[in-house]
């Protein structure tokens, strides 16, 4: 029993540190040292995996402004189409409103004509009838 308490004992003080050649060195057991590497591999492996996460981030970041840009270009395209459209459609107003005013002149034109004929041939029809009756 007390060899095993030295042994426990003497197990439990590990890891140690010592000086070896002016160099510090620590001193552990097997077990110790491979559960060191196992929480180490464990760590490196959580980092990898994290840098390749980022990495898809990334990637999926530059797909997102590239739509965003792709978008907002496409925005401004119809921006100014817009303001062409708008343009072409206040210009066709105006000439449909000069065309309806030269139409409305037209027509009161051939209607005065119209009414000018007829009146000028009732007068020579009623000037003819009368220089026959007298």
């Amino acid at each position: 029993m007390l060899v095993m308490l030295v042994s426990l004992s003497v197990f439990a003080q590990y890891p140690t540190t010592k000086k070896i050649k002016g160099v510090q060195v620590v001193i552990m057991t097997v077990p110790q040292a491979e559960k060191i590497d196992n929480n180490f591999q464990l760590l490196n492996d959580s980092i990898i995996e994290l840098n390749r996460q980022i990495g898809n981030k990334v990637h999926e970041v530059k797909v997102v402004d590239f739509q965003r840009e792709k978008t907002f270009d496409s925005l401004q395209i119809f921006k100014s189409n817009l303001l062409i459209a708008n343009t072409t459609i206040d210009s066709l107003k105006k000439e449909t409103k000069r065309i309806e005013k030269l139409e409305f002149i037209e027509k009161r034109t051939r209607t005065r004509l119209g009414i000018g004929v007829v009146g000028t041939i009732v007068a020579w029809v009623t000037f003819a009838i009368l220089v026959i009756k007298s």
